[in-house]
């Protein structure tokens, strides 16, 4: 039976590798009058927004672009279906004015083909969490699907995205890093031999902002990111072991103002997973209020990392971002195997085995010795070269590859 299953998935595979080539051939050798370049961003949720934000802000400014958001509410995938639209519609319209709402009032989701995009953006590679309709294989058709990953790759293990169904209808893959596009363009070579599809290092656009991010060396804000599954495959976390630990330490450091900021899937996990109850979790809530611990509720990860002056952090995207500010990271190990970019950036980091250790690192950057600092400060100079002006060469690329002949 399992022998039947893999030949049905390896075949199943292969259909749709066709299916896919075959669509991206045909958007890639169709000739069409230059003019206006139209981009089209599927958006869904303001958290991750920062990811694209530079590039869909350097087009509204550049002549012969015109960028435009298509607002997507949450959809539940079990019962096909939207749920309201919510703070998504409310952030983006918001802060952009006009938009174009993906699902009208009565429920009609909207004809994307009419709108005649060149490329479209897509926030996750997770085409399930939308219709049919506005999924890549859908739009592969009839637009250059492109991509920046939501988040950046700090081990191979989650490489395994990578054979999504979403990855093999994108024509333009603007990767996190060298590895992560190296890694593409060998899993599709067939198609990126041809031109059917690219996977390019240009940098990541979301990192500029935190190169050298403003820093007095005072030590008055720790934050804390506890990891929202203790599965060892996805970097596990310290959540429970140590959330009672981070109550103490603002009577243990009176100059200090300690934040935690956790995953939005953190507590419900730890319910689901049979670690809290939800008593303890409402408990655990007042017990950070009582003890002056702020439970950071930022839109944006960037306003929380310039406010923080130490990060204690499971695995997380977040370590590269805040990596390069320069200032010190407490990383709290894991069994997880890091990435060459990862294991390189623990050379500039505290990591911590205990919560002796974190306690250790705490009072001797406090004191003013981190003796890490040159170190980071070295990694970043080199290792981090092309995180400059990332967005501008994305916006770039499109334009040249639209005016290609």
């Amino acid at each position: 039976m399992n022998l039947l299953r893999k030949i049905k998935r390896f075949v199943f595979r292969k259909i749709r590798d066709i299916r896919s080539r075959y669509y991206l051939r045909k958007i890639t050798s169709k000739s069409s009058a230059k003019g206006v370049i139209k981009v089209g961003f599927i958006v869904q949720m303001p958290e991750i927004w920062d990811k694209q934000v530079d590039v869909y802000e350097i087009m509204c400014d550049t002549p012969g672009v015109e960028p435009y958001l298509v607002v997507v509410p949450p959809y539940n995938f079990d019962k096909k279906e939207f749920c309201k639209y919510g703070e998504e519609k409310t952030y983006f319209s918001e802060k952009y004015g006009n938009v174009i709402d993906a699902v009208s009032e009565d429920g009609k989701i909207i004809d994307i083909k009419k709108y005649s995009f060149d490329y479209v953006f897509y926030q996750r590679p997770y085409d399930v969490h939308l219709p049919k309709e506005l999924r890549s294989s859908s739009v592969v058709k009839f637009s250059k699907v492109c991509y920046i990953p939501y988040g950046f790759i700090g081990a191979n293990v989650f490489s395994n995205i990578h054979h999504f169904d979403f990855y093999r209808n994108v024509y333009i893959g603007f990767m996190d890093s060298r590895e992560e596009s190296t890694s593409l363009n060998k899993l599709y070579n067939a198609n990126t031999k041809k031109g059917y599809q690219q996977f390019v290092d240009l940098g990541y656009p979301v990192l500029e902002k935190f190169i050298n991010m403003k820093c007095d060396g005072e030590c008055k804000n720790v934050l804390w990111t506890p990891r929202w599954s203790y599965d060892e495959n996805v970097g596990g976390s310290h959540f429970v072991e140590y959330k009672d630990e981070i109550l103490k330490l603002n009577s243990l450091h009176k100059e200090l103002q300690v934040t935690i900021r956790p995953h939005p899937l953190t507590l419900p996990n730890m319910i689901k997973e049979g670690k809290m109850t939800e008593q303890d979790v409402e408990k655990y809530k007042c017990d950070l209020k009582e003890n002056n611990v702020i439970i950071d509720r930022n839109e944006m990860i960037e306003h929380s990392i310039s406010n923080t002056d130490i990060l204690i952090t499971d695995f997380s995207s977040i370590m590269v971002m805040y990596f390069l500010t320069g200032k010190p990271m407490i990383y709290c190990k894991s069994e997880l195997e890091l990435n060459d970019i990862y294991k390189r950036m623990l050379e500039g980091v505290y990591v911590a085995n205990t919560w002796e250790d974190v306690e250790k690192y705490i009072e001797e950057i406090c004191s003013g010795n981190d003796y890490l600092k040159e170190i980071r400060q070295e990694i970043i100079e080199t290792d981090f070269k092309n995180v400059k002006n990332s967005a501008k060469s994305i916006v770039d690329y499109i334009i040249h590859d639209y005016n290609k002949d």
